[in-house]
């Protein structure tokens, strides 16, 4: 039997200011889609993010409203955090696991009000929120490509959108917001001003949108950054990554692919107030004792320590930085990893790049 790998790769429907870009002509399958690797240089793009202002094209990424009156507690039961608790106008870094308490994904989830959300993550998982909706009335709408998503970053972010015509008073940590950014009708999801952003707009704006987000940063350094750029972004903060990391459960073909919330770092996001919620049994009984094993991020200068799920060179450090899956007897005496160090995770990130 021949087996027909082909299919069609499509593009962004910002490519044509990507590719413009894309000096060295590099790109990565994401999705379906054709995304930029590298455009200017990695040095570059990460300093950028970090010392001044970057733009990205992340608009693979699934996107699912969700609406209705009963939808804060459908998503109670879905997520390991309780939507019901979510203001207006906020977001949250979010986790939903299956009945053993293995992670089926990540993202941010986004309250605009009383009755709609949407979660955003990497992993596309419609199915799973479809059946937990059930018959109950709450509408769900995959708009994964029916919306592009462009990220910003960097400590002038918060000057920047100001720029961009949005009042300070509104650029709060874990905030969301239909707005206008430039002149553009906009979804806004903030995660901190002098960090990250990600804005959701119509295909049709998303080429005007860019000029002008590009035209507003020139003040404060902007750069077009590629898919490298973010990961080591996110391997400096220490953030998993479901595909990369971990497998999502679903999708995972043996246990030793999945993981918990706890052997992942991400306690936090596992909020047992006595409501019901998928793979909350599962939970309560893993917590209970500590793991055998967790993924931790490391400098490593070179070394190897445990199994490593992703590594890369960070430019701004100098060093290897890797995140390795370390067993319950290296965690317990760190300085058994000399010399590579252990890499204290920032908080969890809204989203999933």
């Amino acid at each position: 039997m021949t087996l027909d790998l082909h299919f069609e790769l499509r593009a962004t429907p910002l490519h044509l200011r990507t590719s413009a870009a894309n000096i060295r002509n590099l790109w990565r399958a994401w999705r379906g889609y054709t995304v930029p690797q590298i455009l200017s240089g990695l040095a570059h793009e990460v300093d950028a993010a970090r010392n001044a202002c970057a733009i990205a094209d992340l608009t693979p990424l699934s996107l699912l409203r969700l609406s209705g009156k009963d939808t804060a507690q459908i998503l109670s039961r879905a997520l390991t955090r309780d939507a019901a608790a979510l203001e207006q106008g906020k977001a949250a870094a979010v986790l939903w696991c299956d009945e053993s308490g293995f992670v089926r994904g990540q993202g941010a989830l986004a309250r605009l009000d009383a009755e709609n959300f949407f979660i955003v993550s990497r992993t596309e998982d419609e199915p799973f929120f479809r059946a937990v909706a059930g018959d109950t009335g709450v509408a769900l709408a995959n708009d994964s490509d029916a919306t592009v998503k462009i990220a910003l970053m960097g400590p002038d972010l918060g000057d920047m959108l100001i720029a961009c015509g949005l009042k300070s008073e509104l650029l709060k940590q874990q905030t969301c917001l239909a707005t206008q950014v430039c002149n553009l009708n906009a979804t806004l999801i903030v995660d901190d001003p002098d960090r990250d952003a990600l804005i959701v707009v119509a295909p049709d704006d998303a080429l005007l949108m860019w000029d002008r987000l590009a035209r507003a940063g020139r003040a404060f350094g902007i750069a077009p950054i590629g898919m490298d750029a973010l990961d080591i972004l996110r391997l400096e903060d220490g953030a998993p990554l479901d595909g990369i990391d971990f497998a999502p459960a679903h999708i995972a073909e043996t246990d030793a692919a999945r993981a918990t919330p706890f052997e992942l770092g991400l306690d936090d996001l596992v909020e047992d107030t006595g409501r019901q919620f998928n793979g909350r049994r599962a939970l309560a009984e893993l917590k209970s004792a500590p793991p055998a094993r967790k993924l931790a991020a490391l400098l490593s200068s070179g070394t190897f320590a445990g199994r490593i799920s992703s590594s890369c060179f960070s430019p701004s450090l100098q060093s290897v930085v890797t995140l390795a899956w370390l067993d319950a007897a290296a965690l317990a005496n760190p300085k058994s990893l000399a010399p590579a160090r252990l890499i204290e995770p920032r908080r969890p990130r809204l989203f999933p790049f």
